[in-house]
């Protein structure tokens, strides 16, 4: 599949490539050349293998293990299209998301939104795309930032999982009602092929090819520099999937005179990325904030998914969870029921002092009720002129003190 330059204009070469806040489009249009394609069914994309190697352990062992390879191309199959592309907006922009990406007036090509992205990727100029076009490039798919905490996850890239976590949490606390729906994606719903797959892991075989030879530090030989190599995707366990490891990298370098006929060992999976293979579910050691975020945000509203059996079976199929909800709640429970007795000891102490109060206004009242009455003698209204006045009160002094 051809790759689709971003732009053709060429920038300054003497710029800081490494500022990481420069915009995806300026940054692929500098001297240093891209080096690495990323192909997602029918997407493409140009990105720098520096950029993405510097935030992800798992693509940098990729690389590491292919150094000296002119350009590399890397096909996700089993990944979502606008994941990625929200993967390659954060690794230029820091931000996978804003409200504004799906505003087809913006046009600055310096900040380019999750539309232009994606029409990018599919070879097409924004203002090419028809409305439906648009709408599916677009379209978000259920528990974006769980997905995108997934996708950060499976890769090992630390910042985006931070960046998805607070996005996330922000989305639960304005829509209480997407509760199941991102449990769903986290912890899912387990049945026993899944288990069964957790426990075979990936499926990793050798494949043949028709390339140069070259030592392999692993032992034996490996198709160096690689032409197609099957490396295995931790998504393709997290979604059940058998057979193909679903992550190929395909490397070109300068060719050599002679080609012999090799077996391409497949790269050994760490530790970490075993324990990534097999989990499905996010748990208190790996995932800490988002654990107990989304115990304390289940608790508050059990009541409310009490009777779903999505919800049901989601608990159910995650015992450690359900205790940890359980426990939350419980706590929850027995704190609002020290609040209500102090709140029942507050109310009797304004009741006793009100009943105090009560008895003295009586008081006051019976003890009023035998003193004489007295009338006050009423001034004057304001405006009204005093009667003259003849004789001795009429001087000066004399009008003073009837005043």
């Amino acid at each position: 599949m051809p790759v689709t330059s971003l732009q053709d204009s060429d920038k300054d070469p003497d710029k800081n490539w490494d500022n990481d806040r420069i915009s995806f489009v300026s940054q692929l249009n500098k001297a240093e050349p891209p080096g690495l394609t990323i192909i997602v069914g029918e997407y493409s994309w140009k990105a720098h293998a520096r950029k993405l190697c510097s935030c992800s352990e798992f693509f940098k062992r990729i690389m590491l293990s292919h150094e000296g390879a002119i350009n590399v191309t890397l096909t996700l199959h089993e990944e979502t299209p606008i994941l990625v592309g929200s993967l390659l907006r954060w690794l230029y922009t820091l931000h996978y998301y804003e409200p504004k990406d799906n505003d087809a007036t913006q046009t600055d090509p310096l900040v380019p939104n999750l539309r232009h992205i994606m029409a990018q990727g599919r070879g097409a100029p924004t203002w090419d795309l028809s409305p439906m076009l648009d709408r599916q490039i677009l379209e978000e798919p259920d528990s974006f930032h769980a997905q995108m905490y997934w996708l950060a996850d499976r890769y090992q890239i630390h910042k985006l999982k931070e960046e998805a976590i607070a996005k996330f949490k922000y989305q639960l606390l304005l829509f209480p009602d997407d509760l199941v729906l991102n449990l769903k994606h986290l912890l899912g719903c387990p049945n026993e092929s899944m288990a069964e797959s957790a426990a075979r892991g990936p499926s990793l075989t050798p494949v043949t090819i028709a390339t140069p030879s070259m030592p392999v530090p692993s032992g034996g030989t490996v198709a160096g520099p690689v032409e197609i190599c099957q490396v295995f995707n931790p998504s393709n366990a997290l979604n059940g999937i058998n057979g193909d490891t679903g992550l190929h990298l395909k490397s070109t370098a300068q060719p050599e005179e002679s080609t012999t006929m090799n077996t391409a060992l497949i790269l050994n999976p760490t530790p970490e990325q075993e324990r990534a293979i097999r989990r499905r579910t996010i748990t208190l050691e790996d995932d800490t904030g988002l654990w107990y975020f989304l115990v304390a945000r289940t608790s508050e509203l059990l009541s409310q998914h009490i009777n779903d059996t999505t919800f049901s079976t989601i608990m159910q199929g995650n015992p450690s969870f359900q205790w940890a909800v359980l426990q939350q709640a419980a706590i929850r429970h027995t704190t609002n029921q020290f609040t209500i007795q102090e709140l029942r000891d507050e109310v009797q102490v304004l009741s006793d002092r009100i009943r105090v109060l009560d008895e003295d206004r009586i008081s006051l009242l019976s003890y009023t009720s035998d003193q004489p009455t007295y009338f006050p003698i009423t001034p004057p209204p304001r405006g009204r002129e005093l009667p003259p006045c003849t004789g001795a009160a009429s001087t000066p002094k004399a009008r003073r003190s009837l005043v």
